[in-house]
């Protein structure tokens, strides 16, 4: 088992932190009385020395930086209550053990702040308290109304059996009134096991709401109950008495029954189960052992890849250091932001937007199981975080797995995705009676959907593509065949955000290739369901419950250096040109018009389906063979924008959604893109990155990219008992572009090519027919049929 910590710092080749060094944190603010900071410290990760200092000490052997932490302190007894940002020194003792040398009061990271309003501090255990006071106000008449309506249930102590929850979503600032406002919906969990209390919600909603530190301040301030909203709760209350708009005769809660109580857990469901009497499908194998590696600091090694793996606590997955065949490719690839907003007619749910750094992404992580969440195949590495003002460092057992192929989306982390991989083949008249014994005919085309054997039923693979070449070509003439099998290192961890899932690979391919990859999974954040909502916001989960339409946007940093760390951006506006057709005639053709970006903001754009682009972050003064710079494409594969009108206030903590692309100078001190105090102003963000792109020269100077993927989450019954990772992807890819001379591919040992005069065998069925204990395979030949008459 190897360690994993949750910081990067170069120390001698580890890119860590220690749980001695976050607990040598923790005490030193203790021993420093900054106002009790013991339970002030939210949390306190290795703060990243400046790129200059870690490229001189990876590169050119300087000495290694100083280690720091940077703390973050809710100061809620200070005069004014404030928060604040201190770095923390970090030596060796003469035991080998970290001590603090110094504490050094900064700015806010990714800003120009000093310190932070205490209305924008984090979500923490004084907002459950004035939530529990602001209810505890009106707690009778809430009880009263709640056996009224849900009769038999009732809400707080002495409830059992049937007892009535509650749960926050979002919280804000709303004005100088509301300094801190949260969204409580009520809910009616079912006695089951393994039962999820999101998709369980009562057509009932509060916002409580207090004034800065004055929790005796809090108070209900807004109510809504099945499509009605009031000011008060006496208000509601004397509306259902009166029976206004036939809001109590008319109202009815369906419950499900029987087996359809199931639909919101994993329990078995009554009726036949496909693949009962085969319940496991093909398990990869690793003929000559693993080919990848894991070193001190969590440095994997794979086919020419080198890279660190770790993460932030708040912002989640972080890749230092990626080189591919000695050349470092990117020197930080790392998540800035996961947003999740919804859109409803209710209280609640009309104003969640969760900005998920704020919740912990990268301290979420949890332990993953093994052939579910990861291949029998996979390396596992440990994570420890400090979050959330612990005291002592938090262990998570296997947080983190290496395994070489790509197992593809899970359905609901648990089961398989069948493909039917079609190949098309032209066959030449006189072997088409030998081929038709073999290949299932489509008019002139065969497609390939599994080889029949005499002695053995069609064989399908199950799972996800994994093995498509990463080169093939069968001779349209039948002269030959060539292909270089693909093949792919997946490093995976993934976050539990409360509700929902976010399972995050990082993809290496053997071509040179990099793809960053978000699936989604977990319960939806559920609401009461109203008619209207299917032509608006989502579909019945059950009777009275539906989601409700979100979006989900994930925000990245990039910062490639390619041959070095002068780079410029070349980008490639897709036009439509003309030509002559041979005949005297205009024909329109595609084009291209590169132009390298001179200033940032020539190299910060929204992708627009009209005016297509495709950016390459290349280095001028290094040129591949044939002349051209070489360079990385940035592959935008699912951008979204943030539809909210200009200037809408509360969009100035989605910044990273203005532009799908964009470059900017790197900067130490511009190291997000987004901040954890965003969540609770959404119109006063400490970061964002709309002010990095600031005029600024961008052509042969370090570049640092900012991209984001999203989509559109139409909740419907199939998202019961919990969202499926199928279709639900978020990714970009990272590309040669002139990088090399040819395939970086090329060099691999199982490149193979099948002609008459060379017939080859493929290197895998070379491995297994080697095996005492090999799996039993249908020997499937080559028919070579076409190069017969070739």
């Amino acid at each position: 088992m190897v360690s994993f910590c949750s910081c990067l710092q170069p120390t001698g080749g580890t890119w860590q932190e220690t749980a001695y060094e976050l607990s040598s944190c923790w005490r030193a603010l203790c021993r420093a009385g900054l106002a009790g900071c013991c339970a002030c410290c939210r949390h306190c990760p290795l703060q990243m020395p400046s790129k200059a200092a870690v490229l001189a000490h990876l590169d050119k052997k300087a000495a290694m930086p100083a280690r720091k932490a940077r703390a973050l302190l809710v100061l809620g007894h200070s005069t004014p209550p404030t928060v604040r940002e201190v770095l923390v020194t970090l030596e060796a003792a003469g035991n080998g053990e970290p001590v603090v040398s110094n504490l050094q009061r900064v700015n806010i990271h990714s800003s120009k702040w000093p310190e932070v309003p205490y209305n924008q501090r984090p979500h923490g255990v004084m907002d459950q308290v004035g939530q529990v006071i602001a209810l505890m106000k009106v707690y009778q008449q809430l009880n009263a109304f709640i056996g009224a309506a849900f009769p038999g249930y009732s809400y707080g102590e002495g409830c059992e059996p049937k007892c009535i929850g509650d749960n926050y979503g979002a919280y804000q600032y709303l004005n100088d009134d509301i300094q801190r406002a949260i969204y409580v919906w009520f809910f009616m969990p079912q006695s089951l096991e393994g039962d999820g209390a999101y998709i369980h919600p009562l057509p009932l909603q509060v916002l409580a709401a207090g004034k800065e530190d004055d929790l005796s301040s809090w108070e209900c301030t807004r109510w809504w109950f099945n499509g009605h909203f009031f000011n008060s709760l006496d208000d509601l209350i004397r509306a259902w008495n009166a029976d206004v708009e036939g809001m109590r005769t008319s109202f009815r809660m369906l419950l499900p029954a029987g087996a359809a109580k199931l639909y919101s857990n994993f329990l078995p469901r009554p009726g036949p189960k496909r693949g009962e009497k085969q319940p496991v499908g093909p398990l990869a194998f690793e003929p000559y052992g693993r080919r990848f590696s894991i070193a001190q600091g969590n440095r994997v090694k794979w086919l020419g890849w080198e890279l660190y793996v770790g993460y932030l606590p708040h912002y989640g997955p972080r890749y230092m250091d990626v080189r591919f065949k000695g050349e470092r490719i990117a020197y930080e690839i790392s998540m800035q932001e996961a947003l999740a907003s919804y859109g409803a007619g209710d209280l609640s749910q009309a104003n969640t937007v969760y900005l998920d750094s704020h919740w912990g992404i990268g301290a979420s992580v949890r332990e993953l199981v093994q052939g579910v969440d990861c291949p029998m195949t996979a390396a596992y590495m440990d994570a420890v975080t400090f979050f959330k003002g612990s005291s002592k460092p938090n262990y998570h057992k296997n947080a983190i797995c290496v395994f070489e192929h790509n197992p593809g989306e899970r359905c609901m982390n648990c089961s398989r995705t069948l493909v039917l991989r079609r190949v098309s083949c032209r066959l030449q008249p006189s072997h088409s009676r030998q081929a038709a014994a073999k290949v299932q005919l489509h008019t002139s085309t065969a497609w390939l959907e599994g080889l029949y054997h005499a002695s053995s039923r069609l064989r399908l693979h199950v799972g996800c593509p994994a093995d498509t070449p990463v080169l093939r070509h069968y001779s349209y003439s039948y002269q030959f065949y060539g292909a270089i099998p693909g093949a792919s290192l997946v490093v995976r961890m993934v976050s539990e955000i409360n509700n929902y899932d976010y399972i995050a690979d990082l993809i290496l391919s053997n071509d040179g290739m990099l793809e960053v990859k978000v699936v989604t999974s977990g319960y939806v954040q559920a609401a009461a369901f109203q008619n209207y909502y299917r032509n608006s916001y989502g579909y019945p989960l059950t009777f009275n419950i539906s989601g409700t339409l979100h979006t989900h946007v994930l925000a990245w940093k990039v910062d490639l250096d390619i041959a070095g760390t002068s780079n410029s951006v070349n980008i490639h506006h897709m036009k439509v040109g003309e030509a002559d057709d041979g005949a005297g005639g205009t024909i329109y053709i595609n084009k291209y018009e590169a132009q390298i970006a001179e200033t940032e903001e020539e190299a910060a754009y929204q992708a627009m389906m009209l005016t297509p682009k495709v950016p390459v972050v290349i280095n001028e003064n290094k040129k591949n063979g044939y002349g051209s710079p070489r360079g990385y494409k940035v592959q935008l594969n699912r951008p979204l924008l943030n539809l909210e009108p200009p200037g809408y206030a509360r969009s100035k903590a989605l910044g990273f959604m203005k532009y799908s692309f964009a470059a900017t100078q790197h900067k130490d001190e511009e190291a997000h893109s987004s901040s954890i105090y965003g969540q609770a102003r959404l119109s006063n963000p400490s970061t964002s990155v709309t002010d990095y792109v600031d005029g600024e020269p961008i052509r042969n100077k370090d570049v640092v990219v900012w991209v984001n993927s999203g989509l559109y989450h139409i909740p419907v019954a199939e998202d019961a008992p919990v969202t499926t990772t199928t279709g639900n992807m978020l990714s970009f890819s990272l590309v040669p572009f002139n990088w090399a001379n040819e395939s970086p591919a090329t060099d691999m040992a199982d490149m193979i090519q099948i002609n008459l005069q060379n017939k080859a065998v493929p290197a895998i069925k070379q491995a297994v027919a080697g095996l005492n204990c090999a799996p039993g395979f249908a020997d499937i030949p080559f028919l070579e049929s076409g190069f017969e008459s070739a």
